[in-house]
């Protein structure tokens, strides 16, 4: 995604990614079961 807005300073242009990240922590012993019931 582009994130663009005006500021006193002129047009700011940036950019962010399209997808969010999220860092998971896992108690020590647990596991993540990635594929469920598939």
């Amino acid at each position: 995604k582009s994130k663009n807005r005006m500021t006193k300073a002129g047009y700011v242009q940036g950019s962010k990614p399209a997808y969010k990240k999220a860092y998971v922590t896992v108690a020590a012993g647990e596991t993540i079961d990635l594929y469920g019931t598939v």
